[in-house]
Formats: C-alpha cells, structure tokens, sequence
C-alpha cells in the first residue's frame, strides 16, 4: 500500500493533470504516440529485454517492478529530452504541462479492485534546469 502526503500545490497540480488525461482541460499535448514499443527498442537500460515489463504489459501485480524499471530508465538528473523521447518511444499516452515543469503519463486498464478498474498515472517532475527531480505513481481507480 502507497501512502503519499501531498501538499495543496502538488494536489492541485496532480488534479490538473488527471483533469487533462481524462480530456477535460485545455492543456496542450506534448507528444501523444500511437502504437506501442517494443522490448528491443529501449535504449540505456541494463536490464535484459527478456525481464522488461513493457508499458502494455503492466498490472497491479508486477507494478513494483514496473516502477523501479521505470526509475532505473529515468533516474534524477535525466535531460527533458530524453524523457520526451523515451515516453515517445513507449508508446504511453503522456503530455508535458509547463505550469508544473511535470511530464504526466498514465496506462489504463492495468486490474480490478472488486468493481473498480485500476490505472496508472505517472508524473515526472523536472527541476529548473529541466533534468528528471522526482518520479511519482498514483494508482486510480474508477
């Protein structure tokens, strides 16, 4: 079980962005890619492609594991650039919103808590000088 203390800028911030995935807000797209990425295709990372868990591939049951992939790809320090371009080849719906220097990444349909579907949002914080300062998971469910 995540436990996560938010502050009221973060709350609002990660409300906004929630609001934009849903397709509520006006917030421009950043870079929405269709289709999807294949193992062989992540670059940089030093796990073997045979134990990747891809952005199609995620559950509640191996989002741990999904989790520090991700934050192994992307760690602090990170250029923007090359989260933009690692989130593009991921195929993962995602969008920068410049008021909160955040890139936001969401996977739906990732399990069932009883009647309710599961899905992931991912928020990559970026410092002033647009390098990776904070990876954050929320799960929602609907």
């Amino acid at each position: 079980m995540r436990t996560f203390l938010f502050t009221r800028e973060r709350l609002i911030a990660v409300s906004q962005i929630a609001l934009f995935l849903l397709g509520l807000s006006g917030i421009e797209l950043a870079g929405r890619q269709e289709g999807g990425l294949r193992a062989e295709e992540l670059s940089g990372s030093e796990a073997p492609i045979e134990h990747r868990i891809l952005p199609s591939e995620v559950r509640l049951s191996n989002l741990d594991a999904f989790e520090a992939q991700l934050r192994k790809d992307l760690p602090p320090g990170t250029a923007k650039t090359e989260v933009e371009s690692y989130l593009g080849r991921s195929g993962l719906k995602h969008a920068y919103v410049s008021p909160h220097r955040a890139f936001s990444a969401s996977i739906d349909n990732i399990g069932l808590r009883g009647p309710f579907q599961a899905s992931l949002l991912i928020l990559i914080y970026l410092g002033t000088s647009d390098q990776v300062k904070e990876v954050a998971f929320y799960v929602e469910y609907l």
